[in-house]
């Protein structure tokens, strides 16, 4: 069997764009296997057949079984698990008019939440340890002043993911 990968950044916040990018591979024929590493997505070849991703995240884990069970009874294929995001997929032609783990405007607002929930602790964090480096280094240093970059760098990638957030929420609502 033929194998795939590529290599492709999605942060949390982005998993419509990549729930978009599984479908449009299992269409061109690679089925979504695994993500090994940071950002490699595993695909075997297949026929070129309709599926619908989805991706949620499971805070419990101690869940997890009931979780799975529960959306393979309403016939979804669990796919892999990444850290916390739980992939599933459902072929289209199921016309069970249900394709989608997510039908009511709550439960797609509350796995927005659950996507913005560890870059947000993230930027908290690194908004304590910009201040630590500020107060106990007065940037004496060219190490200090590398690190208030990073930190800096970092708090301007956790800005852009709450934009995302807010952009996501206002297309969940409709606006």
């Amino acid at each position: 069997m033929t194998i795939k990968k590529i290599h492709r950044f999605f942060s949390m916040v982005d998993f419509l764009e990549e729930e978009s990018f599984l479908e449009k591979q299992h269409q061109n024929g690679w089925r979504f296997v695994e993500i090994k590493g940071l950002n490699t997505y595993v695909f075997e070849e297949t026929r070129q057949e309709d599926y619908v991703y989805q991706l949620d995240i499971l805070e419990e884990t101690s869940d997890e079984e009931t979780y799975i069970a529960m959306c393979q009874d309403y016939g979804w294929e669990y796919v892999f698990k990444y850290n916390h995001w739980y992939y599933f997929r459902k072929p289209k032609k199921d016309n069970d008019g249900d394709l989608t783990l997510f039908s009511d405007m709550d439960s797609k607002l509350n796995r927005a939440k659950k996507s913005i929930k560890f870059p947000t602790i993230y930027g908290i964090v690194l908004l304590f340890l910009t201040y630590g480096i500020f107060v106990v280094t007065r940037f004496h240093t060219w190490a200090d002043k590398f690190l208030l970059m990073i930190c800096v760098l970092s708090l301007v990638i956790v800005g852009i993911q709450l934009l995302k957030y807010r952009q996501l929420v206002k297309k969940i609502k409709g606006g």
